[in-house]
């Protein structure tokens, strides 16, 4: 696609990211605390109480603006992934010093993910244990996309920093909005690729778009 062109390398500082995706549970402790707001629905795509019912705790959270994710990794003393960090945890393999074109490795058909409706909705996190990535992060090729920190801008890669780059200092263009990466259960396998890049409103949450946190080392 057009906005994961020029290819350039860059330069990360060591960080950590969560294994997978954080939960329904693990944001209701925030919620609790009163540290993040609420879900902006309980529902799911297939479960009206997906949100507010303690069987579906282990389950990726979702309807969670841009905002509250923030608020939740915050509330964790961490933070949400740039998108270069969370490119790097889902397609960057030391042993070949080089980047996969999907989690699990280079062969679409080989897709062991929550992807092109193999499920009619989210599952617990980590249940695709084949959708691994070679830095041993789970999920992200499917179940979930997931709020990253940048703001998109289609043609970012031609003026991006080299060394830990954050996305663009602002906004930029109509309906440009926050990055979303990876793909859901809803989407076709090339979405999932580790280059593949979306965008969504920061200020709605979406059925099909949760959040991991990232830290420093």
């Amino acid at each position: 696609d057009a906005d994961e062109t020029p290819a350039h390398a860059v330069t990360l500082s060591a960080f950590a990211i969560d294994q997978t995706e954080v939960t329904v549970g693990q944001y209701w402790q925030c919620v609790l605390a009163g540290a993040c707001a609420a879900p902006t629905s309980n529902a799911s795509q297939s479960q009206p109480h997906y949100l507010n019912d303690v069987a579906f705790d282990n389950y990726p959270v979702i309807q969670v603006p841009w905002s509250e994710a923030k608020a939740y990794c915050t509330w964790r003393g961490a933070r949400l992934p740039t998108e270069a960090e969370w490119e790097m945890a889902a397609g960057w393999d030391a042993t070949r010093n080089a980047k996969v074109l999907w989690p699990w490795g280079n062969d679409a058909t080989a897709a062991q993910a929550n992807v092109n409706g193999r499920e009619p909705d989210a599952t617990t996190v980590g249940a695709f244990t084949d959708d691994r990535s070679p830095t041993g992060a789970l999920d992200m090729g499917g179940n979930v996309r997931e709020w990253v920190l940048d703001w998109y801008k289609v043609d970012y890669y031609s003026v991006a920093d080299d060394t830990n780059p954050t996305g663009p200092s602002n906004r930029r263009g109509e309906g440009a909005g926050r990055v979303v990466r990876g793909a859901s259960f809803a989407n076709n396998v090339d979405q999932a690729r580790t280059a593949n890049r979306g965008h969504e409103e920061p200020a709605y949450g979406y059925a099909t778009v949760g959040f991991r946190c990232a830290q420093d080392r």
